[in-house]
């Protein structure tokens, strides 16, 4: 009896010791074992998953920048294939782009460029890496004021060169900052005489009807005058019709209205146009180099692995 309650303790005791042994960390095996976050979370899956977020809303760039933590030797082997394989789709789909800030001779000027708010590198000529879309960029040429421009990026395209035009002097009135002031002011009176224009033909066309209805009231009461006087004529003691009279006259009033009015508006109209076309020609000749500070432009864009076009809006 007491030879069986010394196997059956031995056995127990073996038990136990296995299940120690099972539970030892894989790190104490000299295996990699999975790291976690403080709140116990894997932080090579939760490093993949905040990677696959961030590049399914177009935020390629910052997809990019979370794979090195799931790309880690203490993760599991399975999220380090995943992360590699987004890891070089991601380093095919995201674009790089160029800047270059020269002079209307096409020589490089120093610049300050930002873009998206973000400084960038215009100094050491290579391409920089961007999300696809819309971008807008801000440069500043010392003695001029700040110029705007945009661009979109394309997913895959690469080594993309833009080339932002400086002009030779600064804008007229950036010194004092009245530039947006000056633009308002010489941009209100076409759009004063435009307006003037629309109201005056729109009274023409009331005084039109107006003469309409005059002109109907004439033509009936015509109809009681004897034949052979005039609707407005004293014959034989009889009286003219007074009715016709002012019928008559109300008609002609209106009429003389309608066509003053009408050719006013028109020539308003016309005014407008003209004011707006040689207010357009002088800004764009007291510009440097007669260059119109606002506009879009075409610009080419070649690069070492390709080419194509961008526009240049400047505000």
């Amino acid at each position: 009896m007491r030879a069986t309650t010394a196997t059956t303790r031995a056995l127990i005791l073996a038990a136990v010791l296995a299940g120690v042994a099972s539970t030892t960390p894989a790190a104490a095996q000299g295996q990699p074992q999975a790291h976690w976050d403080d709140d116990g979370g894997n932080a090579c899956v939760l490093a993949f998953e905040r990677a696959q977020r961030a590049r399914m809303h177009g935020e390629l760039v910052d997809a990019r920048t979370r794979l090195p933590e799931c790309l880690a030797e203490a993760c599991p082997a399975r999220v380090r294939d995943d992360c590699t394989r987004m890891r070089v789709e991601l380093d095919g789909a995201i674009p790089t782009v160029a800047l270059a800030v020269r002079d209307a001779a096409g020589l490089d000027v120093d610049a300050t460029v930002t873009v998206d708010g973000a400084p960038f590198d215009v100094q050491g000529g290579r391409a920089s890496a961007l999300d696809p879309g819309p971008h807008v960029v801000t440069y500043t040429v010392a003695g001029q004021a700040p110029r705007t421009a945009r661009f979109r990026l394309y997913e895959g395209e690469k080594s993309r060169l833009i080339v932002l035009t400086a002009s030779a002097e600064a804008p007229a009135g950036a010194a004092n900052g009245s530039t947006v002031a000056e633009g308002v002011h010489r941009t209100a009176w076409p759009f004063v005489l435009g307006g003037a224009g629309v109201l005056l033909l729109a009274s023409s066309v009331f005084f039109v009807l107006r003469a309409n209805s005059y002109a109907s009231d004439a033509k009936d009461a015509a109809r009681s005058v004897p034949k052979g006087v005039g609707p407005c004529q004293d014959f034989g003691g009889v009286p003219a019709d007074s009715r016709f009279c002012e019928a008559d006259k109300n008609t002609k009033t209106a009429t003389s209205l309608a066509w003053a009015t009408g050719a006013a508006g028109v020539t308003a109209l016309g005014s407008a146009a003209v004011v707006w076309l040689l207010e357009s020609r002088s800004s764009r000749s007291a510009s440097p180099g007669g260059a119109s500070p606002r506009g879009a432009r075409v610009l080419p864009a070649v690069g070492a692995t390709s080419a194509g076009a961008s526009i240049d809006l400047t505000f």
